[in-house]
């Protein structure tokens, strides 16, 4: 049986965090700037991976020189 308690769903989005920064800690969803690309993080306790360097830790969010590719190639990417 279930049952609604009324409550709201918790929101699972993103965080923006500014400009990444090495000794900062970061989350699952954490989003920084970093050479003028998003990133957002890809898992939680995410400490000292450079966005660039660490596609483990980190998946590019939004880079600015895709905007010019058109929805098709985005898609495609």
């Amino acid at each position: 049986t279930v049952t609604d308690s009324g409550a709201s769903p918790a929101a699972q989005g993103f965080t923006p965090r500014g400009d990444y920064a090495g000794g900062a800690t970061y989350a699952r969803n954490d989003v920084v700037k970093s050479a003028g690309i998003l990133y957002t993080s890809t898992q939680d306790g995410n400490t000292g991976n450079a966005p660039a360097s660490s596609p483990a830790f980190w998946v590019e969010f939004l880079n600015p020189s895709d905007i010019s590719l058109g929805p098709a190639a985005l898609m495609a990417k």
